[in-house]
């Protein structure tokens, strides 16, 4: 059984991921990133299961500062209570949102919003 506090915890990654204050890194696997925190880390993975029709998997590990794993659950482990694939979404949203923050792509998009908007060109945007 999921205790109450990861599914608090996954809303609020959700929500601090969104807005950017999460500053997510590549991990050292691929398809997977990291925030580091004061005492702690969070990585989160992409898995693909086997079988062409298999759904992939989103794993969160949270880390201490001597990098054990002291908690870990995937979009499954959350889903399997709440059986709406609600947290399969939120953990993909998440997942993508870090890699664009990771690759520098969520940097390089602001620029280029911020250079177009700068033109007077009369195309509102």
């Amino acid at each position: 059984m999921i205790d109450q506090k990861i599914y608090q915890l996954v809303n609020k990654i959700s929500r601090r991921t969104q807005v950017g204050a999460i500053d997510w890194e590549e991990g050292v696997a691929d398809n997977q990133f990291v925030a580091n925190f004061r005492n702690l880390s969070l990585t989160l993975s992409l898995f693909q299961q086997d079988g062409p029709q298999s759904a992939p998997v989103y794993r969160v590990e949270i880390r201490n500062a001597q990098g054990k794993i002291v908690d870990a659950f995937d979009d499954e482990d959350l889903d399997r209570e709440n059986a709406n694939d609600e947290y399969y979404n939120t953990l993909q949203e998440i997942y993508e949102s870090a890699r664009r923050r990771a690759s520098g792509a969520s940097a390089a998009i602001e620029e280029l919003l911020e250079e177009l908007s700068d033109e007077d060109d009369g195309i509102p945007f």
